[in-house]
């Protein structure tokens, strides 16, 4: 497991002295505002549509399972960069999500109204930044491919927060728009 996650952070590195020289060498903080900001309306783009499904479905244990699942492999990487620890002690992160499912199901139930999808996929999304911001600075740390600085952290959330409200700004002038539209006619 080891290997994989040495050679995982490897080709992060390269991609970040890549993206970093053809940005004329951009700051490190603007890096992470910019990357995990497209980062974020990625991950909304791409699940958006099976919340929506799960959504017309009513299916709120299928939004914590992909929730659970998530977070919880997530966790066992960070968690093996954290503490190095030995192959035999990952599944730890995978008690977690059993203490985490219970949780994550009652907040998916309690958003669990028709036409949700939006805010369930804003939840999920916001989860997986934080994480990633989190397990980047940790794999920047352990590996010494960078500084373990939490401003970092701090300005990739920020990175996608912008980005997500620029995105809800526009759909909301879409959706204005066109409501109007359809008023008029």
């Amino acid at each position: 497991m080891n290997d994989f996650l040495y050679a995982f952070a490897s080709l992060l590195k390269k991609l970040h002295d890549f993206i970093a020289r053809k940005s004329n060498h951009m700051d490190d903080k603007v890096l992470h505002f910019l990357v995990l900001g497209f980062t974020g309306l990625l991950i909304f783009a791409l699940t958006y549509p099976m919340f929506k499904r799960f959504d017309e479905k009513n299916d709120s244990k299928a939004m914590a399972v992909v929730y659970t699942i998530s977070t919880t492999v997530i966790l066992t990487i960070s968690m093996a960069f954290v503490l190095d620890v030995s192959e035999e002690l990952v599944f730890v992160p995978f008690i977690f999500g059993f203490i985490i499912f219970p949780f994550s199901y009652k907040v998916f139930k309690m958003l669990d109204k028709k036409e949700q999808s939006f805010r369930m996929t804003n939840y999920f999304t916001t989860t997986m930044i934080i994480c990633f911001a989190i397990a980047i600075e940790v794999c920047q740390g352990r590996t010494k491919t960078g500084n373990m600085e939490v401003a970092d952290a701090l300005f990739g959330i920020a990175g996608y927060i912008v980005f997500y409200l620029i995105m809800y700004g526009i759909i909301s002038i879409f959706k204005f728009v066109f409501r109007h539209k359809n008023h008029e006619a």
